[in-house]
């Protein structure tokens, strides 16, 4: 596989992964499980900031 189709495909796993966890997360708190779903939401935050804020302290 060369490297651009290397990236497209990360970068589409990344996104179904993050969608994936979204959407669980949103069913988990519309079913009253909010422990769980609050843990989910926690690591999806830390995840965005690790995307974002921490990868423009490197630049």
């Amino acid at each position: 596989m060369s490297d651009p189709v290397g990236a497209l495909l990360a970068g589409l796993l990344n996104k179904t992964i993050l969608v994936s966890a979204v959407l669980v997360s949103m069913k988990l708190f519309s079913e009253g499980i909010y422990l769980a779903a609050a843990g989910l939401a926690l690591s999806l935050v830390f995840l965005a900031y690790l995307s974002f804020g921490d990868a423009r302290l490197f630049r």
